[in-house]
């Protein structure tokens, strides 16, 4: 359908207010638990540069373009997956290199099953895959955290990570109903307004 400024910022009211909800839950749990936000450690301007510009667009090809597949749209998700995986091995980010793998191995057996089923796999089972794009792209902000023990962390992760999950439902919706580009632009936004203020 036609995207509307209106239903743009309705949006994206609807994360500011579940990100202003989170705000004290988070302060309570990491300042019990002695786990910390990078923002703490403070951002640098290329930092801020690259979670505006770069970071929605090869998280929204990994986590949302498969949302509606075909056999270029795996090629691309598949190549940017790999490039990152090679990335977050070289730098040492295990995590984030985990989850990546994992969602590398389950785009790979929904294309082998959509060859022998076309489309009605996919289509059937569409809320499993949906669900899991937004938690696991949630998840994956895991990272953003440090101290007291990463296995802490990972247990606190849904509580920790639930304002970047109530986005991937978001991009989600928008993906489907409005297509890639609109997921792109509106993480930019949403990126932008936080990193800034993180700054």
């Amino acid at each position: 359908g036609k995207f509307s400024v209106r239903k743009l910022l309705f949006t994206l009211l609807i994360y500011a207010a579940v990100s202003i909800i989170s705000i004290p839950i988070l302060f309570i749990i990491t300042n019990l638990t002695g786990i910390h936000h990078i923002s703490q450690k403070g951002y640098s301007v290329s930092t801020i540069l690259q979670g505006v510009f770069l970071a929605p667009i090869y998280e929204e090809i990994i986590f949302r373009l498969w949302l509606k597949p075909n056999k270029s749209i795996y090629f691309i998700v598949l190549f940017t997956s790999v490039t990152l995986l090679v990335l977050c091995h070289y730098q040492g980010k295990y995590l984030c290199f985990t989850v990546l793998f994992v969602i590398l191995f389950l785009i790979l057996i929904i294309n082998i099953v959509n060859r022998i089923a076309p489309k009605h796999f996919f289509l059937s089972h569409f809320k499993y895959f949906f669900w899991f794009q937004a938690v696991s792209f949630g998840l994956l902000h895991m990272a953003n955290f440090y101290g007291s023990s990463i296995y802490l962390i990972a247990l606190l992760s849904p509580i920790l990570c639930f304002p970047q999950i109530a986005m991937g439902f978001i991009l989600g919706y928008i993906r489907m109903n409005y297509g890639f580009l609109y997921c792109v632009i509106i993480h930019m936004i949403i990126n932008s307004v936080l990193l800034i203020y993180l700054f």
